[in-house]
């Protein structure tokens, strides 16, 4: 948290004011930590995405990716998804290139939660 978010710079001096905030990012981070664990192990090409994150994620991050091919797509497995929000964080992916970093991971993760957010006012918005 204190590297991704930077929870520090936020600067709120009220407890009371700090604790949501922390608790809230604290789930993030868990979310984050369990993709980048299940991503190193040796079935993570196997194991759909959906297992861990949100159907609405996986479904905007792939159609995001896969713009050109084949659109929104729920089979991610979930060393593609965490690649893919690495991705959205700035990771090139390069051959020589390690894993990607928290920061990374951080910054490709709101940048996803901003386009589900996005998907989801759109499809608030045809049900009216």
């Amino acid at each position: 948290m204190k590297t991704g978010v930077g929870v520090e710079l936020l600067q709120l001096e009220d407890a009371g004011r700090l604790e949501p905030v922390i608790g809230l990012l604290s789930v993030v981070a868990a979310l984050l930590l369990q993709l980048r664990h299940a991503a190193r192990h040796a079935d993570a090409d196997l194991t759909p995405a959906a297992a861990l994150v949100p159907r609405l994620y996986v479904r905007v991050l792939s159609g995001h990716l896969h713009k050109l091919y084949r659109g929104p797509r729920d089979d991610l497995t979930v060393r593609q998804f965490l690649y893919g929000v690495a991705r959205l964080g700035g990771h090139l992916g390069r051959k020589n290139d390690g894993p990607p970093g928290w920061l990374t991971l951080w910054r490709g993760w709101s940048h996803l939660h901003r386009m589900v957010e996005g998907a989801q006012a759109m499809r608030r918005g045809r049900s009216v």
